[in-house]
């Protein structure tokens, strides 16, 4: 049976997980330079390719710190073994812009999923998400879910020019409810895509809400 990653965008204005907890949250507490380098995550370990830091944050982005790559850097994230049982992953996406890219991962460390900015901006009701004090680019949390299997680990890309910044990464574990797409405890926004992944790439197809 396909993997099946499920995409929900909160409503507009929320920059944390309902599922949030002190233990399953990344909030990247220390600042500085981390390109090129390993090390650890309150939710598992990192290995950095080119240009990343942690910095401050602040409106309009969340008050907690961030993690930006910036152009062809890219950040990848084992979880630890307890919250890598999990089928839910969500972050805050900051200023989004068109060289963001996501890669998914599940128990077996099989790809199950390449994502960009554009499969989000192709969302309905999209625009209530974007920001004017910040070139008007879309700030939303993401909540994925994956059916069928766990996460394990996620790829953040910088594919060219600008930045990806990055909070509030939350690994946890939720209960599909028959007849729906949607987790019970993570809150409602605007335009959910169900994305099958198969041996032939990315299919999309997207569900009316209730």
């Amino acid at each position: 049976m396909q993997a099946a990653v499920i995409f929900e965008l909160s409503a507009p204005g929320v920059k944390r997980s309902a599922l949030e907890t002190p233990t399953n949250t990344e909030i990247f507490p220390t600042t500085g330079d981390i390109s090129n380098s390993t090390g650890t995550f309150s939710i598992g370990n990192y290995t950095v390719t080119g240009g990343a830091s942690i910095g401050g944050g602040g409106a309009p982005f969340d008050s907690r710190n961030m993690l930006s790559i910036s152009n062809g850097g890219a950040v990848s994230i084992v979880f630890n073994a307890g919250i890598g049982t999990s089928n839910y992953l969500g972050f805050y996406w900051g200023g989004g812009d068109a060289a963001n890219a996501i890669d998914l991962y599940d128990s077996s460390n099989t790809l199950v999923g390449t994502f960009s900015t554009s499969t989000l901006m192709s969302q309905p009701g999209i625009n209530a998400y974007r920001e004017p004090s910040y070139w008007n680019q879309p700030f939303a949390y993401v909540n994925m879910t994956l059916s069928n299997s766990t996460f394990s680990r996620i790829v953040f890309r910088q594919t060219g020019i600008g930045g990806f910044e990055i909070q509030n990464v939350t690994v946890g574990t939720f209960t599909f409810v028959p007849g729906t797409v949607t987790p019970t405890s993570v809150p409602g926004g605007t335009g959910l895509a169900a994305l099958a992944i198969g041996a032939a790439g990315l299919r999309g197809r997207r569900r009316s809400r209730n």
